[in-house]
Parts: C-alpha cells; structure tokens; sequence
C-alpha cells in the first residue's frame, strides 16, 4: 500500500491541475533547456547514441512532458511517466500537435509515449522493458515527493530498468528535513530535501555510481537544487 505522503502530491496536482499546468507552461515559455540538461545530452548521453544509432529514456515525472520532447528533438525514443492523468493528457495533446505542424518546425525524430501511472512500480515498466531496457532514467524534480525513507528503494527499483552501464540523471531540492508544504501555486505537495553528502548516500546505497553532482541556484527553478548524474554498477 502507497504511503500517505506519496498520494498526497498526485491528490494536490490533480486537484490544482489547471493552475500548475497554466503556471509550467508560462515559466517554460521561450525559455532554453538548463545547462544541465545540456551537459547530460552533451557529454552521456549524445556519444552511446552516436555509437548505436539508437538511445530509450524513462522520463519519470514527466508532468507536462517538456524535457520528454527534449529528448525527442535529440532524436531520442522516450517513455514518459506520470501518476496525474491532466498532465499525461496535456501532454498528448502537446506532442500530437508538434507532430502535426505542418513544417512550420523540424518534427521530432525520436518517438515519445505517454502512460499514466506510478513510474516506481515495476508491474508498470517490466512490458515496457521485455524487449529493450532504457539507456537513461531522467527524474527532473520528481523524486522529491517521495518520503526519504523510500528514495533508495525507489533508485535501487530503477536500477533494474536501464541497461548494463545505464545512467540516472534527476535533480533534488536542497535543504534539511521532509514535510508537507502549504504555499505556492498547488498547496498540500509533499516535499523532501536532501543535503549533499546525504543525497549521495542514498544513490551509491541502492546500486549507482556517482558520475556528477553539483548544487546550483536558481538556475532552472528557484532555490538551490541538487543536480545528480549516476552510472550504474
């Protein structure tokens, strides 16, 4: 059974839908992928996809599904996951529009599918990877709803989706302690935060090998996040 915490966020999202997805899509306006994101394309993920002409990302958390036509536009075939029906279905109608633009823009080269549900249940991904797992899991602010008590065995999960080798990419809220925020735009989310020696603890403890991180501000979202990159042992 789902712990409180964990439905929460999916309730409150579901709930405010309509002014989270107004407010993503008027902070993600005319405005360019993080850096990154473009140093995990540039220097992970672009060379195994030059190597093999092919590359599959889960993109858990997808929410409206921006950083999952990223990747497609790189020509990546991508599987987007999220537990709020509203997002998914925004974004179909997002990628199915892009898609039939006439020419007005170069049409993505990778595909990109869309599923509602729990991106940490295995009973969702393992038809997903009976015939290729993912070369790359992306989780862009979307663990941190998850109680800390269940991030390493969430990761550890994760870790039997992707290949031999494969990477997770994701970022974290910076910060002490774990709870339930009132504020914003869709009060009632639950959020965790982790410090930096804490949130490597819990990566290298469920398989992973750290192959980056950093703390930034203000760079793609407001605060201080922690950005993670991690191979798998």
């Amino acid at each position: 059974m789902k712990n409180q915490d964990e439905n929460r966020f999916v309730t409150s999202y579901s709930k405010y839908s309509e002014d989270a997805i107004r407010n993503w899509v008027k902070c993600r306006r005319d405005k360019r992928i993080s850096r990154f994101f473009a140093v995990l394309l540039r220097q992970y993920c672009c060379p195994i996809f030059q190597k093999n002409g092919l590359y599959y990302v889960l993109d858990a958390g997808c929410g409206l599904g921006h950083d999952a036509q990223e990747f497609s536009k790189a020509g990546f075939n991508v599987v987007g996951v999220d537990a709020v029906k509203e997002f998914i279905l925004y974004g179909r109608k997002m990628d199915s529009r892009f898609r039939g633009n006439n020419g007005k823009k170069a049409a993505p080269q990778g595909r990109v599918k869309f599923i509602c549900g729990d991106y940490a249940c295995s009973d969702l991904i393992t038809p997903l990877i009976r015939r290729r797992l993912f070369d790359l899991i992306w989780a862009n602010a979307s663990l941190i709803h998850y109680p800390k008590k269940r991030l390493t065995p969430v990761l550890n999960r994760m870790a039997s989706f992707v290949r031999p080798a494969g990477l997770f990419a994701g970022t974290f809220f910076h910060g002490k302690g774990e709870g339930v925020y009132h504020g914003s735009f869709v009060p009632g989310r639950f959020f965790a935060r982790y410090l930096k020696d804490e949130l490597q603890s819990h990566v290298e403890n469920a398989g992973w090998r750290i192959r980056w991180i950093h703390t930034v501000a203000n760079e793609e979202r407001r605060g201080r996040w922690i950005q993670v990159i991690a191979e798998k042992r």
